[in-house]
Protein backbone atom coordinates (compact mmCIF):
# COMPACT_ATOMS: atom_id res chain seq x y z
CA UNK A 1 0.00 0.00 0.00
CA UNK A 2 2.02 3.14 -0.97
CA UNK A 3 1.14 6.19 1.27
CA UNK A 4 2.31 9.58 0.61
CA UNK A 5 2.70 12.12 3.45
CA UNK A 6 2.90 15.97 3.17
CA UNK A 7 3.05 17.71 6.14
CA UNK A 8 1.97 21.91 5.91
CA UNK A 9 3.07 23.53 9.33
CA UNK A 10 2.10 26.71 8.28
CA UNK A 11 -2.15 25.47 7.68
CA UNK A 12 -1.76 23.15 10.26
CA UNK A 13 -2.43 20.00 8.69
CA UNK A 14 -0.94 16.77 7.66
CA UNK A 15 -2.14 15.12 4.04
CA UNK A 16 -1.94 11.46 3.82
CA UNK A 17 -3.25 9.77 0.02
CA UNK A 18 -3.07 5.90 0.29
CA UNK A 19 -3.85 3.96 -3.29
CA UNK A 20 -3.50 0.24 -3.60
CA UNK A 21 -4.28 -2.34 -0.70
CA UNK A 22 -4.62 -0.45 2.94
CA UNK A 23 -3.53 -2.61 5.73
CA UNK A 24 -3.81 -1.91 9.46
CA UNK A 25 0.08 -2.17 9.81
CA UNK A 26 0.87 -0.01 6.94
CA UNK A 27 -1.43 2.44 8.67
CA UNK A 28 0.65 2.19 11.95
CA UNK A 29 3.57 2.47 10.14
CA UNK A 30 2.81 6.01 8.49
CA UNK A 31 1.37 7.32 11.59
CA UNK A 32 4.49 6.51 13.80
CA UNK A 33 6.63 8.02 10.94
CA UNK A 34 4.37 10.90 11.07
CA UNK A 35 4.11 11.51 14.99
CA UNK A 36 8.24 11.15 14.78
CA UNK A 37 8.54 13.93 12.10
CA UNK A 38 9.89 17.02 13.76
CA UNK A 39 7.85 18.85 11.09
CA UNK A 40 4.52 17.69 13.56
CA UNK A 41 2.45 18.59 16.17
CA UNK A 42 0.08 17.20 17.90
CA UNK A 43 -3.32 19.81 17.66
CA UNK A 44 -2.29 19.53 13.52
CA UNK A 45 -5.79 18.36 11.38
CA UNK A 46 -5.53 15.76 8.98
CA UNK A 47 -6.75 14.89 5.57
CA UNK A 48 -6.98 11.33 4.73
CA UNK A 49 -7.76 10.76 1.22
CA UNK A 50 -8.49 7.04 0.38
CA UNK A 51 -10.08 8.05 -3.00
CA UNK A 52 -6.72 5.46 -4.84
CA UNK A 53 -8.02 2.80 -1.95
CA UNK A 54 -9.24 -0.22 -4.07
CA UNK A 55 -8.83 -2.60 -0.90
CA UNK A 56 -8.85 -2.89 2.64
CA UNK A 57 -6.94 -5.80 4.81
CA UNK A 58 -8.18 -4.60 7.93
CA UNK A 59 -10.62 -6.30 10.60
CA UNK A 60 -13.06 -4.94 12.89
CA UNK A 61 -10.96 -5.86 16.02
CA UNK A 62 -7.95 -4.16 14.54
CA UNK A 63 -10.01 -0.54 13.55
CA UNK A 64 -11.14 -0.71 17.07
CA UNK A 65 -7.91 -0.89 18.80
CA UNK A 66 -6.40 1.30 15.90
CA UNK A 67 -8.92 4.23 16.60
CA UNK A 68 -8.54 3.53 20.61
CA UNK A 69 -5.27 4.32 20.12
CA UNK A 70 -5.51 7.28 18.27
CA UNK A 71 -8.32 8.51 20.80
CA UNK A 72 -5.60 8.00 23.37
CA UNK A 73 -2.81 9.88 21.69
CA UNK A 74 -5.29 13.04 21.25
CA UNK A 75 -6.36 12.72 24.78
CA UNK A 76 -3.16 12.95 26.24
CA UNK A 77 -1.77 15.85 23.96
CA UNK A 78 -4.82 18.19 25.62
CA UNK A 79 -5.71 19.27 22.09
CA UNK A 80 -8.62 19.07 19.67
CA UNK A 81 -7.87 17.50 16.10
CA UNK A 82 -10.07 17.03 12.92
CA UNK A 83 -9.72 14.14 10.96
CA UNK A 84 -11.52 14.15 7.28
CA UNK A 85 -12.03 10.80 5.68
CA UNK A 86 -11.85 11.68 1.57
CA UNK A 87 -13.73 8.27 0.71
CA UNK A 88 -14.24 8.09 -3.28
CA UNK A 89 -15.62 4.79 -3.35
CA UNK A 90 -18.14 2.61 -1.69
CA UNK A 91 -15.32 0.25 -0.09
CA UNK A 92 -13.21 3.04 1.21
CA UNK A 93 -16.90 4.42 2.83
CA UNK A 94 -17.84 2.11 4.33
CA UNK A 95 -14.59 1.94 6.06
CA UNK A 96 -13.96 5.45 6.65
CA UNK A 97 -17.84 5.07 8.33
CA UNK A 98 -17.13 2.32 9.75
CA UNK A 99 -14.18 4.34 12.04
CA UNK A 100 -16.02 7.35 12.43
CA UNK A 101 -19.08 5.58 14.51
CA UNK A 102 -16.38 3.77 16.56
CA UNK A 103 -14.45 7.48 17.47
CA UNK A 104 -17.67 8.85 17.90
CA UNK A 105 -17.69 9.96 21.20
CA UNK A 106 -18.84 13.91 22.45
CA UNK A 107 -16.15 13.79 24.88
CA UNK A 108 -13.26 13.10 22.67
CA UNK A 109 -10.87 16.05 21.37
CA UNK A 110 -10.94 13.36 18.21
CA UNK A 111 -13.28 14.25 15.44
CA UNK A 112 -13.63 12.32 12.57
CA UNK A 113 -15.93 13.35 9.61
CA UNK A 114 -16.23 11.36 5.77
CA UNK A 115 -16.59 13.15 2.83
CA UNK A 116 -16.50 11.77 -0.67
CA UNK A 117 -14.82 15.22 -1.98
CA UNK A 118 -11.44 16.80 -1.48
CA UNK A 119 -12.51 19.64 -2.22
CA UNK A 120 -15.44 19.24 0.64
CA UNK A 121 -12.47 18.26 3.54
CA UNK A 122 -9.93 21.53 2.04
CA UNK A 123 -13.07 23.66 2.84
CA UNK A 124 -13.80 22.27 6.01
CA UNK A 125 -10.86 23.38 7.71
CA UNK A 126 -9.82 26.36 5.67
CA UNK A 127 -7.08 25.41 3.59
CA UNK A 128 -9.62 25.16 0.10
CA UNK A 129 -6.64 26.89 -2.14
CA UNK A 130 -4.11 24.72 -0.98
CA UNK A 131 -2.96 22.14 -4.14
CA UNK A 132 -3.16 18.59 -2.02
Amino acid sequence: MPVETRIYCEHGLVFHRFSGIVRISDIQTEMKRTLGNPEYHAGMNEIVDLRDATETEIDFPRLLGHTRQLQTLQEDSGVKKTLILVAGNELAFGMARMFQNIADDDASPLKVHVVTEIEEAKGSLGVADLPL
